[in-house]
Parts: C-alpha cells; structure tokens; sequence
C-alpha cells in the first residue's frame, strides 16, 4: 500500500488510551479543496499495523446509526491511523458523572444499545469492550458505539468491571458476553436499583425498541450539558463551603432532625433563585473518597454533578481514613466546591 501524507489540521485531543490517542481534526481534499472535521484515532504502536487494518476492515463493514463510522485508514507521522466521522456528544461515562439519568432515560439508552448492537452481530462482528466510555451520545440523543472490532482479532481488550467472567479469564469474546455487558453497563446506570439486570442472567436481548420521546428528551439534556461546559470554560468560578461540617452532625439521628428543620427554615418559594436552576457540585481532593448522595453512588474523587438549587441533599462518603457524612445545603450559587478540609471528622 502507497502512503500519502494525509493533510489533517488544527489537531485538538479527544481521549487517550493503552491502545492510542484521538484527535478531533480538520482534514482537507487538497485537490478540492473541501473541509470535514473527522476523528483521528493514533495507535501508539508503529508495528501493529496489520491488527489496526483488521479493525478498519471490521468497521467498514457496518452501516449502523448506532455505530461510528469510519472514513479511511492511514499513516500519520509513522503510525498506523483511523479516520472516523466526528461525533459532537459526550461519552455515557461522562454523561453518568454530570447528570442525573431518569428510569426513561436509562430505558432509551438500553434501546439503543440493543439496535447498535444487533447491528453488529448481523455483520458477524463482535464488540468485546463495551463500556460507558466506548458510548457516545450525541446531541440528538443517538447512541454512538466506538472502539469495536478488534474482538474479533483475537484480541483481549476489556474494560474488567464491565467484562463477562469468561473474557476476564481470557476467553473470546461471544454474542453472550456482549449482552452481559450490557446487562453490567444497566446495573451502572441504575444505580437506586438492587435488582440485578435481566441480561445477566438469560445472555438474551429484551427486544426494546427506541422512542423518538423519549430521545429527544435526552437530546436536550446533552445540549444543555455541552452548552453548560463551554460556559463553565470560559467563566470564572465562584466557590462556597458547607457550614454544616461539625462532627455531632454525622451522628444518624441529629443528620436527620438537622434536614427536617432546614426543610421547615427554608422558603417553598424564593424569587432570588429561578426555577430549575442548576448548581455544579464538583468534588476535588487529594485523597480518594468514595461518595453516595441521597442514596445515589456518585463513584470515587474527582466528582462533578449538577444539583437543583434550594435543595438539601445527603451526602456520604467512604474512605481509607474511615467514613462520614453531612448535610449539604444548596442555594442559588453557580458551583459548590468541595474540598479535603470539608470531610475532615
């Protein structure tokens, strides 16, 4: 195969990992002088160009809209190269730290996952990795599954806390260990729910069909999420600690007389603080802590998740020094910043 030196421009990264770096670029027809912005996927590996064709031709193969398509295979700077349509969205993974994911939503999602995935297993192509941050949402609400393929080179590349127990022990990938995959990715985003996923146990698809509602409820969340960040980027950000830290305060029963009297204190109604408006928790510390709020596993440090203003909420925390909790008061500040000094006991 004769390389040609690609013109890609203006290269902003993505996402990094074991495997290789994306790019969001700018490629241009020299000959026609048309512009696209693509998706540069970088192998890290100058000699696993074999492996990465295996995987083009793999994604070539599929016609899904559930699925990233792929554009070329090339060589940049010496390596092995994937040029992918760009997708404006977030990832699942980001999407799950920044907003709250409604039972309806979850269920679209699911949908999707299944239509993305049946749409692989007709090609005869196993996904082998899927995990919240191989998900892409777009911002009409459309799941994009990223980073399949390569399952099929036999190849063992997992995500272990969402992998089948057969792909840990180093097995192939299957049909099966896709859907329990799926089932792990439906325990993670039902995070209220103890009941186990029903993909889990039969390794079979629900069959459920996606909703235009219900997608395009979703849309607007991801909209409001992706204006929310580019905000964020260029404003400055305004901080407030909880005075609510003393430590009689994470005894069960003053936490729980402590919330029902701020609910009688504060105002049903407050005309300083619009409806619907939105303060950023974000959780930054040294140390690691692992945070549950209002019964919601919000994983471990560094956290950030969007909360109702004039709200009271619950928050927990585990961590090698031990475990707390304390009452977070939230009123109409842009951001709450939480930092070591607020979980000391």
């Amino acid at each position: 195969m004769m390389w040609r030196r690609p013109p890609f421009q203006q290269l902003e990264l993505l996402g990094e990992g074991s495997q290789g770096s994306v790019y969001k670029a700018l490629r241009i027809d020299r000959a026609g002088g048309l512009k696209q912005t693509v998706a540069l996927k970088i192998l890290h590996s100058k000699t696993a160009v074999d492996l990465w064709r295996q995987e083009f031709e793999s994604l070539s193969r599929v016609r899904s809209p559930y699925c990233v398509q792929v554009l070329s295979f090339e060589r940049y700077q010496g390596r092995p190269a994937l040029v992918l349509e760009y997708v404006e969205g977030l990832s699942l993974s980001h999407f799950a730290k920044s907003a709250w994911i409604e039972d309806d939503e979850v269920l679209e999602l699911l949908a999707q996952l299944e239509m993305g995935l049946k749409d692989l297993h007709k090609q005869g192509i196993l996904h082998g990795d899927l995990s919240p941050q191989n998900i892409l949402i777009d911002i009409h609400g459309q799941i994009r599954l990223l980073d399949f393929g390569l399952a099929n080179c036999n190849t063992l590349r997992v995500t272990p806390q969402f992998a089948a127990p057969e792909r840990l022990d180093g097995f192939p990938a299957t049909e099966g260990s896709d859907i329990f995959s799926l089932g792990l990715l439906e325990n993670f985003l039902r995070t209220s729910n103890s009941k186990p996923s029903a993909y889990l146990k039969s390794r079979k698809f629900q069959d459920l069909s996606p909703s235009i509602t219900r997608q395009t409820l979703l849309a607007q969340k991801i909209q409001h999420l992706l204006e929310r960040q580019k905000r964020d980027e260029n404003l400055p950000t305004q901080t407030h600690t909880p005075t609510v830290q003393k430590t009689w305060a994470s005894q069960p029963f003053v936490l729980a007389t402590i919330t029902s009297l701020l609910v009688l204190l504060i105002p049903r109604a407050s005309h300083s603080v619009r409806p619907g408006a939105i303060t950023i928790l974000k959780v930054h510390t040294n140390q690691w802590y692992y945070l549950i709020l209002n019964g919601r596993k919000l994983g471990y440090t560094p956290v950030e998740v969007p909360l109702e203003a004039n709200h009271i909420y619950h928050l927990q925390w585990h961590s090698i020094s031990g475990e707390g909790e304390k009452v977070l008061v939230v009123n109409q500040q842009s951001t709450l910043l939480l930092e070591d000094s607020d979980f000391s006991h």
